[in-house]
């Protein structure tokens, strides 16, 4: 259990830093007119490079489509009962680890068979062909998430897959790149800098009412400082929580 205990630990330093579908990557940054392209130099960085660089209209302020192979790390998991249905993204860790938000799990953690729950990589639309499908057969949440999941804290969930992926023949899929481990508080409650700008991804409704969207979405958002009166309402623990895209008009990022 120590080694458990170690990886909750470190991932939920991960969690305050990339937030289940938030991704910060080691990129070469070009601006051409309104539109921000991320080279992706596959020889310097080991993780987090797609098929094709990431490209985000500046102007976009309510989200737009993802550029199809960019977000190479980014899976879809999948409720199979009746019909397949989409609940929540995910990042992948490794080759046999998924990290996601444990509200998207919390329902699959008494089924010890989690024969109902897979992941899907290497898509962009939800509906494509062509995928990469493995089986969770274990759900690691965070022991502190049921005491305080009304305030969103700990909402960390890591999976386990049976069948590991194969990151090193495939090209559309990738892992995530983990930041170094904050080695104090001080250090965990300063990051992101305020005004930090970050990439929220995923396939969550547009609207409140309106539709899963088929195409993989992306959008920019700006971290801010949590001493700022707008946060009061959104964060609770500044050491595992930070704010962020309420200048921008969204929900505050947890």
């Amino acid at each position: 259990m120590y080694w458990f205990s170690s990886l909750i630990i470190y991932m939920l330093q991960i969690m305050k830093k990339f937030l289940l579908i938030r991704v910060i990557i080691l990129l070469i940054i070009s601006i051409e007119g309104d539109a921000l392209s991320y080279e992706c130099d596959k020889n310097i960085v080991p993780c987090g490079c797609g098929q094709t660089n990431v490209g985000i209209n500046a102007r976009i302020v309510n989200g737009e489509n993802a550029i199809r192979n960019s977000w190479a790390m980014m899976v879809s998991l999948t409720e199979n009962r009746e019909s397949p249905r989409h609940i929540c993204g995910g990042t992948i860790l490794s080759e046999s680890y998924i990290l996601t938000a444990a509200h998207c799990v919390d329902m699959f953690s008494d089924d010890l068979s989690f024969e109902n729950l897979t992941i899907t990589a290497g898509i962009f639309n939800l509906s494509q062909p062509d995928r990469i499908s493995r089986q969770v057969d274990k759900i690691s949440i965070h022991p502190l998430w049921k005491e305080f999941h009304e305030d969103l804290q700990y909402d960390i969930a890591i999976l386990h897959l049976a069948k590991p992926l194969d990151l090193e023949t495939n090209s559309s899929i990738t892992r995530t790149c983990l930041p170094p481990r904050s080695n104090t508080l001080e250090e965990m409650m300063q990051y992101p800098l305020n005004g930090t700008s970050l990439v929220v991804i995923g396939w969550g409704r547009l609207s409140t009412s309106g539709d899963v969207p088929d195409i993989l979405q992306q959008v920019t958002v700006n971290s801010i400082h949590h001493f700022d009166k707008i946060c009061a309402n959104s964060i609770h623990d500044p050491s595992v929580q930070f704010c962020a895209g309420l200048y921008e008009g969204g929900k505050g990022e947890k």
